[in-house]
């Protein structure tokens, strides 16, 4: 990876090309976030693309990321387990260069994010079944976790209004299969 300020390229990370599985970029360009590949491990790296800082690594054993609206932090699931079906979800706040993770809820295997980035929506796996999941939400303010939606819900739920009070999902259990809305309070 490397940075082009006035003109003079400048290599920040080579880890091989086989090393980066993927990569984004905060919406105002000032992070840029990417999984590597060593090996012993993946892991979840951070690059300010300003300045000379080094890129640090954030977390082992990643399995999804991005960055929160407005790019205050960054969300990732990782310590998972069932073969990356349940994981912690973790937050990074990208304003304190010193802030350590911190953990959301446990036992996630999908969140997707309300367009005013104050509620996080929540998928949490069963056991009976891969195909469809249950479905939660998350108060970003309060970091209160709500369960119980509903479940059985198929992949694909989400969000119908900027605010996170709606949401529209599937369900695919036998007898209620649907389309179903529901208000969250």
């Amino acid at each position: 990876m490397a940075s082009v300020p006035d003109g003079k390229l400048r290599l920040k990370e080579d880890g091989g090309a086989r090393s980066f599985i993927n990569f984004a970029f905060s919406s105002d360009a000032r992070h840029l976030a990417y999984l590597k590949v060593t090996k012993d491990a993946s892991g979840l790296w951070l690059l300010a693309m300003t300045g000379e800082a080094p890129p640090r690594e954030i977390d082992k054993w990643v399995y999804s990321y991005q960055f929160a609206p407005g790019d205050k932090d960054l969300w990732y699931r990782t310590r998972c387990t069932e073969e990356g079906r349940r994981c912690d979800l973790m937050s990074l706040d990208l304003f304190d260069s010193a802030a350590k993770p911190l953990k959301l809820v446990e036992g996630v295997l999908g969140f997707r994010c309300a367009v005013s980035g104050e509620r996080l929506l929540l998928t949490f796996p069963r056991f009976d079944t891969h195909s469809a999941s249950d479905l939660g939400w998350l108060d970003l303010k309060s970091r209160q976790v709500h369960r119980g939606v509903d479940r059985y819900a198929l992949p694909g739920a989400f969000f119908t209004d900027s605010a996170g009070t709606r949401v529209a999902y599937l369900v695919g259990e036998r007898k209620r299969e649907g389309v179903y809305v529901a208000d969250l309070k």
